[in-house]
């Protein structure tokens, strides 16, 4: 089964790494977007604790946990994608350099495999892109974005200097040389057949707002794909099932957003998608998003959910991660009967005060992986800074008795 379902966009990652990023972006292109997860919180009082350590948990095991004390940022997790169910790789952001980190046991140990840090989406297990920022020097010109491609695994990458063309919020590779990527703000599309030497830009039948977003992307092969626009007026999904020569548009349901920008598709076939946009509903097609419906989790013993990501490997199963109401604690659900009922899946990581989670991704319905983050007060607010703040990338096994591979 083809792995272009899984999603093709990424997330902005932490709000310090905005700031950092920000000259990269004016020259580089990578404009990027607040993810607002980075919510201001109530104090508490010193008879209410951080509580940062996991649980132990039935079906969940920590591959990466990071609480590097006072003064000091977490490593995040915004920017992963695996190949299979031993081999992924991750876009290390944090106070050190930059790394694109590669794993062959499913997420127990990484290596290093160059120093640059970005989305990274892998199409196949052969197959994979990466949208790359070296660690920036103040004292140097803002350094170029890259793009790496690999074609054997990833045991090798070959990269190039992005063109000044390419501006990228998401990108959606459907080959080794053909790639899609869109600009949030202002809203674009652009297209490469050359393994991005060059990028085109691609005309569809916007909105006439001019505040409009482009806000997901997604490719499930070389001729299906989906793009979000958000405007004054809503949301509209814009399909194409000609490889991007033409695109069709339909409005969606109103439901309320929230987090950042760009959200995620979850196609497990050309025609069954999903998506989460940050609120308590998320989006369904199932004729290839022609028509869209809201679908609004009902789990017993939570209320006001914040699902910010979602994975289907296949059109039945599939599992949404977010928080309880504005962080007040991580939250994962699962479907087995394609989003009819759904049930609280237990992580280990509810008890971590202020806790969430910005990423879930399943390669099959036996192996997943899901990345998140807590115990951060008012992360704005200067006075504050030294509070701690723990990240964490959780692996799904199926079965309990399963040996930790």
């Amino acid at each position: 089964m083809t792995r272009l379902h899984r999603v093709r966009v990424f997330r902005q990652a932490a709000g310090y790494c905005a700031a950092l990023l920000s000259s990269c972006a004016l020259v580089a292109g990578l404009s990027l977007v607040s993810a607002g997860h980075r919510s201001a919180h109530a104090r508490p009082s010193q008879s209410q604790p951080l509580r940062l350590a996991l649980s132990p948990s039935r079906h969940w095991v920590p591959r990466r946990y990071d609480n590097p004390g006072i003064g000091r940022y977490p490593d995040i997790f915004n920017y992963f994608d695996f190949a299979d169910a031993r081999h992924g790789w991750w876009a290390r952001w944090g106070e050190k350099p930059y790394q694109l980190m590669r794993t062959a046991d499913g997420g127990r140990t990484w290596v290093e495999q160059a120093p640059y840090a970005g989305p990274v989406e892998f199409i196949s297990p052969q197959v994979g892109w990466v949208l790359g920022v070296p660690y920036p020097d103040e004292t140097k010109p803002p350094p170029k974005l890259r793009i790496g491609i690999t074609t054997n695994g990833g045991k090798s990458w070959a990269w190039r200097v992005a063109s000044d063309e390419l501006r990228a919020d998401a990108i959606a590779p459907v080959s080794g040389m053909e790639c899609w990527a869109i600009s949030v703000s202002p809203a674009k599309l652009t297209h490469t057949i050359d393994g991005g030497r060059t990028w085109q830009q691609v005309r569809y039948r916007r909105s006439a707002d001019p505040k409009a977003l482009l806000a997901a992307l997604a490719f499930f092969d070389q001729q299906h794909g989906w793009l979000l626009e958000q405007n004054g007026h809503g949301m509209t999904v814009f399909r194409t099932a000609d490889g991007g020569r033409t695109f069709a548009f339909t409005n969606v349901p109103q439901v309320t957003p929230g987090g950042g920008l760009p959200y995620r598709f979850a196609f497990s076939t050309a025609q069954d998608g999903w998506l989460a946009v940050g609120g308590g509903s998320l989006l369904h097609t199932s004729d290839g998003g022609r028509k869209w419906v809201a679908v609004a989790p009902a789990v017993k013993g939570w209320s006001r959910l914040r699902l910010v990501d979602c994975s289907f490997p296949t059109r039945q199963v599939g599992w949404a991660v977010g928080s309880v109401g504005d962080r007040k604690g991580a939250v994962a659900i699962c479907t087995r009967d394609g989003g009819r009922t759904w049930r609280q899946d237990e992580t280990g990581a509810e008890p971590i005060t202020y806790g969430w989670f910005y990423r879930v991704v399943f390669v099959d319905e036996n192996h997943g992986w899901a990345a998140g983050e807590g115990g951060q007060y008012e992360t704005d607010t200067p006075q504050l800074k030294e509070e701690h703040e723990v990240s964490f990338l959780l692996r799904y096994l199926a079965s309990p008795m399963s040996p930790r591979e």
